[in-house]
C-alpha cells in the first residue's frame, strides 16, 4: 500500500485493519506509526493486518461519558491482533460482561460499506469467535 490516503480507502472498501511495518526490527504497528519505536526508522510500509485478536485486558464502564449510569456495563478492552505488536481499544459486543476474559479471542465487527469513514470508528465492536 503506497500512501494513508489508498490506506483509509481500502479501509473503506474491504472493511481491513492495517498498521505499519518496520523491516529492520520485524515489527507491525497497529495503531499504525510513522516511525519504529525501537530504532526510529521511518515507517511507510502499510499492512493489512488479521482483524481477529485476544482480549489483553478490559474493565467495565457503569457510567457514559456524561457521568450517567448505563442501564447495563459495558465493556472496554485493550484487543492485541493477531500477528501484530500491538492492539486496539475498543468496546466489545455480543457478549455478557461476565464472559470476558483476558484470552478470550475476539473479531472485529466493521459498519456496513455505506456508514465507513475510514477510522477506528468504522469498527463497531469486537466479539467473540465462534468455536
Amino acid at each position: 500500500m503506497d500512501s494513508f490516503v489508498t490506506v483509509a480507502e481500502d479501509f473503506i472498501d474491504h472493511a481491513r485493519i492495517v498498521g505499519t511495518r518496520c523491516h529492520v526490527r520485524g515489527l507491525t504497528y497497529v495503531p499504525a506509526t510513522m516511525f519504529c519505536e525501537r530504532c526510529f526508522s521511518e515507517l511507510d510500509d502499510w499492512v493489512e493486518v488479521p482483524s481477529r485478536g485476544r482480549v489483553f485486558t478490559y474493565t467495565m464502564l457503569y457510567r457514559d461519558l456524561d457521568d450517567e449510569v448505563l442501564a447495563q456495563p459495558a465493556v472496554l478492552a485493550y484487543v492485541k491482533l493477531d500477528d501484530c505488536d500491538g492492539g486496539l481499544v475498543h468496546h466489545l459486543g455480543e457478549v455478557e460482561p461476565e464472559e470476558v476474559l483476558i484470552g478470550l479471542e475476539v473479531e472485529a465487527v466493521f459498519k456496513d460499506a455505506a456508514e465507513r469513514k475510514g477510522s477506528i470508528l468504522d469498527i463497531q465492536y469486537f466479539r467473540p469467535v465462534d468455536g
